[in-house]
């Protein structure tokens, strides 16, 4: 395996052009490639893997290079490396918590409405010891309802859908003014916009998936005329009574509800593409309608009431928990300071230097500082180094110390940046229904959100030129 690494070499090798007043030479930090064996590099997953203990115990708030060793205690370790000149992470032998990739899982099968997966996944993790316990996890987290309609939805049984809904929850908790909540209450304006946004009214997302349903059944029967005629009364009468009064309230929405009704000006055939044996009279699709005829559509809306109906059911779970005593844990905490609270010890793990060790060539398109208030301008802007031209790339660099990564709003201010950057695209997009895919919901699986942290990573690792490991043959 090779990845790339910071390493001292080329600091060394620069030593004569890097020095300061004193003569000595800066520690400048650089990448280079390094190989690892296997039985080497479980030895680095297994060093770092420590970090599953972050994820238990929420008091524990020092870098892992200054635990104290069996042999020596933490500030034992702390003098040896400032002594030294060169730190050294202590050696530690712990593994993960054991019930940290299983408790993802149950999340991920939870939250998705897996059914016999969620039991399986309770029964080993102890939370699941008969048939009663069954029966009361699923009362309590409504899973055989919630994968029902989800089911009915795939399907394009839209209509079933809304029924089984209303019966089990009530339609108006697809509504977009469910998430006004008390908590909610206490946001800003903006706030409460983007919430909103978000969200979106699924009432209205689900009416318009049945519109398209109606639509692609009508031409798949290939009625006659009259019976066409007759359909498109029927078409029109429904949208009268269920679309209108919603479509009346946002221009969105109108133009989702006209973009709809154009299915009807194209036969559902021309939409599956043209083949070798179209003829060169056909007419095919425009990308906008082929994504409303997309079964995947229906997936993404199905999520989307998916974690609406969990947001509903949240809190009745937690009142459960908390005043009935339930034996069941909350499966479905998305509390966001878990995901930033210990990134300043795992950030001190990923990069062996601190105080103040500069890194040379992190660019970046947009700086952190941008989307930061004035106060944090002002101390991240205190601990950057350079800002200088790297002629042979021709492109704008920055580098930041340790103290700014290791401040907690560093991370905070990331997650605003992707925020801003899927609004941002979102609206740059053509009307394609592509709202549906948001990524924002609290609700989604944590699963997901490590895949797509993961991803996002990547990508900006890329973006600096950083190496990712990599498996070679």
């Amino acid at each position: 395996m090779t990845i790339s690494t910071l390493s001292n070499d080329a600091a060394n090798r620069s030593s004569g052009s890097n020095t300061k007043n004193g003569g000595a030479a800066a520690k400048d930090l650089a990448y280079g490639k390094k190989c690892f064996t296997r039985e080497e590099w479980k030895e680095q997953v297994a060093k770092y893997s420590s970090m599953g203990e972050l994820y238990a115990n929420k008091t524990i708030h020092y870098p892992l290079k200054i635990q104290p060793t069996s042999t020596g205690g933490a500030g034992a370790g702390a003098g040896a490396g400032a002594g030294s000149g060169a730190e050294e992470f202590s050696s530690v032998q712990t593994t993960p918590i054991e019930p940290t990739l299983p408790r993802l899982l149950l999340n991920y099968f939870v939250s998705m409405a897996y059914e016999d997966s969620s039991i399986r996944m309770a029964k080993e993790l102890g939370f699941i010891r008969n048939n009663k316990d069954i029966a009361l996890f699923n009362d309590l987290y409504k899973i055989k309802e919630r994968f029902h309609i989800k089911h009915l939805i795939k399907l394009g049984h839209i209509n079933k859908a809304m029924d089984e809904i209303n019966s089990i929850f009530g339609l108006e908790v697809l509504e977009e003014t469910f998430n006004a909540t008390e908590s909610d209450a206490g946001g800003t304006e903006n706030e409460q916009q983007q919430q909103f946004d978000i969200d979106g009214d699924l009432h209205f997302k689900l009416l318009l998936l049945n519109l398209i349903e109606m639509i692609r059944n009508h031409h798949e029967q290939k009625s006659g005329s009259a019976d066409s005629n007759d359909f498109i009364l029927n078409l029109i009468q429904y949208s009268q009574n269920k679309l209108a009064i919603k479509a009346s309230s946002s221009i969105k929405k109108m133009q989702e509800l006209e973009l709809a009704m154009t299915l009807l000006l194209f036969p559902l055939s021309d939409s599956v593409g043209s083949s070798s044996s179209s003829t060169s009279t056909s007419i095919k699709l425009p990308k906008s309608l082929q994504n409303l005829y997309s079964i995947t559509l229906r997936a993404k809306i199905a999520n989307l009431v998916n974690e609406k109906l969990l947001k509903f059911i949240h809190p009745k779970i937690q009142f459960e928990i908390h005043n009935n005593n339930s034996k069941f844990p909350d499966l479905l905490n998305s509390d966001k300071k878990i995901v930033t609270q210990n990134f300043t010890v795992y950030n001190n793990n990923l990069i062996s230097g601190s105080n103040g060790t500069k890194i040379n060539y992190i660019s970046s398109d947009q700086p952190i500082s941008t989307k930061m208030t004035n106060a944090e301008t002002t101390a991240t802007s205190s601990s950057v180094w350079l800002n200088h031209q790297d002629s042979s790339r021709g492109t704008k660099t920055s580098a930041t110390t340790f103290k700014n990564l290791e401040n907690k709003n560093y991370w905070n201010q990331a997650s605003e940046l992707l925020t801003a950057n899927a609004a941002s695209s979102a609206k740059t997009k053509d009307l394609q229904f592509n709202n549906y895919s948001s990524s924002e919901f609290p609700y989604e699986p944590r699963l997901t959100q490590i895949m797509k942290l993961w991803s996002w990573c990547e990508n900006q690792l890329h973006r600096n030129q950083i190496g990712v490991p990599r498996m070679e043959n």
